[in-house]
């Protein structure tokens, strides 16, 4: 093959040569028509030299494209909620819009990213960035992520919350935002899989900046920088034990400090999660169950946006879990789907657990388009709390 850096070597070089070559007869000839002639050649085996060159930097671009491919893709989804809590009003939502990127070259780099935009409690537009992670492919079994990158705790966070892929239009109880399960963080991932026997054990180990004190006692999501020099150390081993059937371990710890206030004395509190999850998929079946289980030391921060000086935060157990069940119904396009999950917590904000119901039916339009309907039951924990009920309806539509 012809390289750019060849062909402009050889029109240097032919220029040179021609030149040099040309310069006694120019000075010796008496003919202006010989010395035409010798011009046409020159100009004309530039014009060859500067051909090739083009022709060869057309073929360097479109290989330079061909190793480099682009992906958009992503969902939405917008629906309706009755409720028959005091002070809740039956509403339309927009919903979301969540564009994803892709990026890939070669083999090796795999750039992903994703927004999130959704219609704000006063009608204006919020975007956040979900996550935004450069995959570096260091073999068939193992993968470095760098970046802001979706939780690896556990399963419903990394796989099911896209609104397309959950069976419900909402998630389970401590799972989501104000919930046990971390949804993202900044830093680095070492992850990929193992073979083992005559099946194989993914893995996942990550060091990023880690929660942050908060009001509810912590703030389990990525944040670009860190407020103490301590790193969470994070991780997850899925065991499959058939093709249809996953188990796994997840784990995480980390130092937090509290949140500062006008007065008052800022110590850090120590934090360790532990879970394990399920998944069984074959046929027409659908079924999960995760369970997740933190603790957080006391520590001095502030308690409430309002307060002006930090005060002791106790002690503070969370623990939650659910289980789902979804079957598609043969040669149809219905799948009948129930969930039961139980949030509770012990210490800081202990009124804020609640056990949560769910049944519902989905109508596919297609492979990645739905019409959700469900009822939702809210029983809370805070006994001065009314209990509530939800209807919803939801389309979502993955692209």
């Amino acid at each position: 093959m012809i390289t750019t850096r060849k062909v402009s070597g050889a029109l240097g070089i032919s220029l040179f040569t021609v030149s040099v070559g040309m310069l006694p007869v120019a000075a010796s000839a008496s003919n202006e028509q010989s010395l035409k002639d010798q011009v046409d050649e020159l100009s004309r085996r530039v014009e060859v030299l500067s051909s090739q060159l083009d022709a060869t930097s057309r073929e360097a671009r479109a290989e330079d494209r061909a190793d480099s491919k682009w992906n958009v893709t992503g969902y939405m989804n917008a629906g309706f909620t009755s409720s028959n809590a005091d002070g809740e009003e039956d509403h339309f939502s927009s919903g979301q819009f969540n564009p994803i990127f892709h990026y890939q070259h070669k083999d090796r780099l795999f750039f992903e990213s994703e927004l999130e935009m959704e219609t704000g409690e006063e009608g204006d537009t919020e975007v956040d960035l979900e996550y935004s992670a450069l995959n570096v492919f260091l073999g068939d079994r193992a993968t470095l992520v760098i970046g802001k990158w979706l939780s690896p705790i556990g399963q419903f966070q990394e796989r099911l919350h896209p609104s397309w892929i959950n069976k419900l239009p909402t998630a389970p109880a401590g799972y989501g935002h104000g919930g046990i399960q971390p949804l993202s963080d900044v830093g680095v991932q070492l992850r990929g899989t193992i073979p083992v026997g005559g099946t194989y054990m993914s893995y996942v180990v990550a060091v990023g900046n880690g929660p942050r004190g908060g009001h509810h006692g912590l703030e389990l999501e990525g944040f670009p920088e860190d407020n103490n020099s301590n790193k969470s150390l994070a991780g997850r081993l899925g065991f499959f034990i058939n093709p249809s059937l996953e188990v796994g371990v997840s784990w995480m710890t980390a130092k937090s400090p509290g949140e500062e206030a006008d007065t008052g004395p800022v110590t850090e509190g120590d934090y360790d999660l532990w879970g394990v999850d399920a998944a069984y998929t074959k046929g027409n079946w659908n079924v999960r169950a995760e369970y997740l289980d933190s603790k957080l030391s006391s520590f001095y921060g502030q308690a409430h946006h309002t307060d002006a000086a930090t005060s002791l935060i106790p002690k503070t157990d969370w623990k939650t879990w659910y289980a789902q069940a979804a079957y598609r119904i043969p040669d149809s396009r219905l799948e009948p789907v129930v969930r039961y999950g139980d949030f509770t917590i012990d210490g800081f904000f202990e009124g804020d657990g609640e056990k949560r119901t769910d049944i519902g039916l989905n109508f596919w339009l297609a492979p990645s388009a739905a019409i959700k309907m469900a009822v939702e039951r809210r029983n809370f924990e805070d006994p001065a709390a009314d209990d509530e009920s939800l209807v919803q309806v939801q389309f979502t539509y993955g692209f």
